[in-house]
């Protein structure tokens, strides 16, 4: 099964990060040298490497090397890097954040103008492909952006798509 997309980026290399990138990996989704993460240390990248992705340590070679960009920090570092890898967003990019708590709102307004946008939440089942996960889409997303990231959550369990609030 293929997703259409050329690269998965994961900001964040934990927990979430690394069920998300299993389940994708189980699915056949697409293979284990196109998904890159980055963390800010090896320490932090050693959960997630024994995948056989791409890890870095730079936030901006993951969002360079990636067309769909997984933002799986903590919801306090969010605006963050989102203004380091910002420079590097360009209208090719959808970014799938998972930040438990950072709205649409907050993501878009650390963007370039007419980012594609999807804010997800999954539950911690993802980890054994049994999850359940919520997403609501921002201003600039497309019929395709949608069908991708369902595909992508279908994955890890099942999906629905709702408004933010």
């Amino acid at each position: 099964m293929s997703l259409g997309v050329s690269s998965i980026g994961f900001l964040g290399a934990g927990k979430i990060a690394s069920a998300l990138a299993r389940g994708f990996l189980a699915a056949g989704l697409i293979s284990k040298d196109r998904i890159t993460a980055s963390a800010p240390s090896r320490k932090d990248l050693e959960k997630i490497e024994d995948l056989g992705i791409n890890v870095t340590e730079s936030n901006e070679e993951t969002a360079k090397n990636s067309e769909v960009l997984l933002v799986a920090v903590k919801p306090h570092v969010v605006p963050k890097v989102l203004k380091e890898v910002s420079p590097c967003i360009t209208k090719d990019h959808l970014i799938v954040s998972v930040a438990a708590g950072v709205t649409i709102e907050t993501i878009e307004k650390n963007l370039p103008d007419n980012t594609r946008v999807i804010r997800c939440m999954p539950n911690t089942p993802v980890v054994v492909r049994n999850g359940v996960t919520i997403y609501s889409q921002g201003t600039a997303v497309q019929e395709g952006d949608k069908n991708l990231v369902h595909q992508l959550l279908m994955s890890v369990g099942i999906c629905h798509e709702m408004d933010e609030y």
